[in-house]
């Protein structure tokens, strides 16, 4: 860092405090600019599910919990899920499913295909019959 700094520096002609000035600037616009991308309301359903496909990849790849942009809080309790085509934060939202089960679903669809029946969610690491009967209502395959 203090090697950019000071090319930044000798090519700008600035002080050290004008270019921390200006970083804060920088970092506020775009920080302005994420919060505004986010806003649920103004963005359409093809590119949320684009910016969770984004969020997801990257909770899978660091290995932690994440809750993306969309907040799980707020949603439908009641909602059931296709896991047949649910990204990881969408199988999120099934009770007693975090991050790692749902990645082991993800890996298990792609390897061995789309599910023909709920109750074959067992075959997936970490899920035994006590978990599927605690979830089973929340699922669906079509």
């Amino acid at each position: 860092m203090k090697g950019s700094l000071y090319l930044i520096q000798k090519f700008t002609k600035a002080t050290k405090a004008e270019l921390y000035i200006i970083a804060l600037v920088i970092s506020g616009l775009l920080l302005g600019l994420v919060i505004n991308y986010f806003d649920s309301e103004r963005i359409t359903s093809e590119q949320k599910e684009k910016i969770i496909a984004v969020f997801d990849s990257i909770a899978i790849e660091s290995k932690q919990k994440f809750e993306g942009p969309f907040p799980l809080a707020g949603d439908k309790k009641n909602e059931i899920v296709n896991i047949n085509r649910a990204s990881v934060i969408q199988l999120r939202k099934i009770p007693g499913i975090g991050l790692k089960t749902a990645s082991a679903i993800i890996d298990y669809r792609n390897s061995s295909g789309t599910f023909s029946k709920t109750s074959e969610i067992i075959n997936v690491r970490g899920i035994g019959k006590k978990k599927f009967e605690l979830f089973k209502e929340h699922i669906k395959i079509k």
